[in-house]
């Protein structure tokens, strides 16, 4: 019976890849946020004003 559990669990790819998905863009929206945020204190990019970020996050 344990066994049956397991395999029913792991057969349900499409559970898994939802569950990858989702933690995989949280990982690359935070790796994206934190390249930009060193690159524009190092200067690479210039920091735009902010009623400009604005109208993109809206």
């Amino acid at each position: 019976m344990g066994n049956d559990l397991n395999q029913n669990q792991q057969s349900d790819p499409i559970v898994e890849k939802l569950r990858d998905t989702a933690t995989l863009e949280k990982f690359v929206k935070q790796a994206v946020f934190e390249a930009v945020d060193k690159a524009q204190r190092l200067g690479f990019l210039p920091i735009p004003p902010q009623s400009e970020t604005e109208k993109h996050t809206h």
